[in-house]
């Protein structure tokens, strides 16, 4: 099922998030010993997948071995990548909301990220660029901080962080402004959804007149 960026991006914009650089799916922890026996590079005709482990979760890529098309050329991957990571719900005895739906990173350690089980669930569907596809629940959405649209530590160009990549300034702008230059995003009854939030862990969905295009 899609997840993080990709979830966040079927709500708002009907597919990937427009600046994005790769799609975020999610699996059952339970099958990640099937899922890395399945990693490895196969051959269709010129184009190749290759699945590399990383400290947080797999990532995927194909294409044609000359494609020169990254910054990771000493490792020879090529974008747009597909991120894959493993959740599994755990029961806590001592906590009040008893079970969540934790992430967990390839060598079987906790995550930051977690969710209670009624957050997560029940999976629905979304519509994501041409597709249909499952994903978590809309509450989920409540733990993105989507009022701020900024330039993270993280710089995908160059795959690393800023410090080790470019000196940075971070620029930040409203979410909203990004309709003036023609993203996407998702209509409902004849308005564009956006999202405004109080802070990073609450929020809600809601219709806001903008002139944008729209994907739905």
């Amino acid at each position: 099922m899609i997840y993080a960026g990709a979830h966040l991006g079927a709500m708002l914009h009907g597919g990937p998030i427009p600046w994005d650089d790769d799609i975020d799916v999610a699996i059952d922890y339970k099958h990640k010993s099937s899922f890395e026996k399945l990693c490895k590079n196969r051959a269709n005709r010129n184009v190749e997948i290759f699945c590399y482990k990383g400290w947080n979760a797999w990532k995927i890529s194909a294409g044609k071995n000359e494609d020169d098309k990254t910054h990771w050329k000493h490792e020879g991957y090529n974008s747009p990548y597909i991120d894959v990571f493993f959740v599994e719900v755990r029961f806590y005895w001592w906590d009040p909301f008893g079970s969540y739906v934790r992430e967990l990173r390839p060598d079987g350690s906790t995550a930051e990220q977690n969710f209670k089980v009624e957050e997560f669930y029940p999976i629905e569907e979304y519509y994501y660029g041409g597709v249909h596809v499952k994903g978590p629940g809309r509450n989920v959405a409540k733990r993105y901080e989507l009022e701020r649209c900024f330039s993270g530590e993280y710089n995908h160009r160059f795959e690393a962080f800023f410090a080790d990549a470019v000196e940075k300034e971070e620029l930040e702008i409203d979410c909203c402004e990004m309709y003036q230059v023609g993203y996407p995003f998702m209509k409902e009854d004849g308005k564009v959804l956006s999202y405004k939030t109080k802070d990073s862990f609450g929020g809600r969905l809601e219709r806001v007149n903008l002139n944008v295009r729209v994907v739905k």
